[in-house]
C-alpha cells in the first residue's frame, strides 16, 4: 500500500504538475493574446493618430487654399473696381476734351464764317462800287459792265477810243492814240 500510496501521490503530483503546466501554458497564451491585442490596439491607435494628423493637415491645406482663393477673388474684385473707376475717369476726361475741342471747332467755324461774311461784304461793296459809275458832268452814262450805254445820245456821239481802255471802259490816257483822239474831239466840239 505504501507503494500504491506513493504511486497515487506520484500520479496526483504528476496530474497536478500537468494541470499546472496546462494552466501555465493557457495563461501564457492568454497573456500573449492580451499583449498582442494591446500591441494591435496601440498600432491601430497610432495609425488612427497618423491618419487624423494627415486628415487635419490636408484640411488645413485645403482651408489655406480656400482662403487664398477667396483672397484672389477679393483682389480681383478690387482690381476690377479700380479698372472701372479709371475707365470712368478716362471716359470723363475724353468727354471733356471732346467738348473743349468741339467748342474750339465751333468758335473757329464761327470766326471763319464771320471772316467769310466780312470778305463777302467787302467783295459785294467792291462789286457795287465797280458797278456804280461816276458820271461827271458832260460824260455819258455807262452800263454795269463799264461799256458806254448806247441808249444815250452822248454815247452815240462819242467816238470809241482808238487805243487801249481802262477796266471801267474809259480810254487810257497814258497812250498817245487816246490822247490824240481826245485832242481831236475837244477841238471838234469847240469849233461847233
Amino acid at each position: 500500500m505504501k507503494k500504491l500510496l506513493v504511486l497515487l501521490v506520484l500520479v496526483a503530483f504528476t496530474a497536478t504538475a500537468f494541470a499546472q503546466t496546462q494552466t501555465d501554458t493557457k495563461t501564457k497564451a492568454v497573456k500573449k493574446a492580451v499583449t498582442e491585442k494591446k500591441v494591435a490596439d496601440k498600432k491601430v491607435v497610432a495609425e488612427k493618430k497618423v491618419a487624423d494628423k494627415k486628415v487635419a493637415a490636408e484640411k488645413k491645406v485645403a482651408d489655406k487654399k480656400v482662403v487664398a482663393e477667396k483672397k484672389v477673388v477679393a483682389e480681383k474684385k478690387v482690381a476690377d473696381k479700380k479698372v472701372a473707376a479709371e475707365k470712368k475717369v478716362a471716359d470723363k476726361k475724353v468727354a471733356a476734351e471732346k467738348k473743349v475741342a468741339d467748342k474750339k471747332v465751333a468758335a473757329e467755324k464761327k470766326v471763319a464764317e464771320k471772316k467769310v461774311a466780312a470778305e463777302k461784304k467787302v467783295a459785294d461793296k467792291k462789286v457795287v462800287a465797280e458797278k456804280k459809275t461816276v458820271v461827271k458832268k458832260g460824260d455819258a452814262p455807262l452800263k454795269k459792265d463799264g461799256t458806254p450805254d448806247m441808249r444815250y445820245k452822248a454815247n452815240k456821239d462819242k467816238k470809241p477810243a482808238t487805243g487801249p481802255t481802262k477796266k471801267d471802259g474809259t480810254p487810257d490816257m497814258r497812250y498817245k492814240a487816246n490822247a490824240k483822239a481826245k485832242a481831236k474831239t475837244t477841238t471838234d466840239t469847240k469849233t461847233k
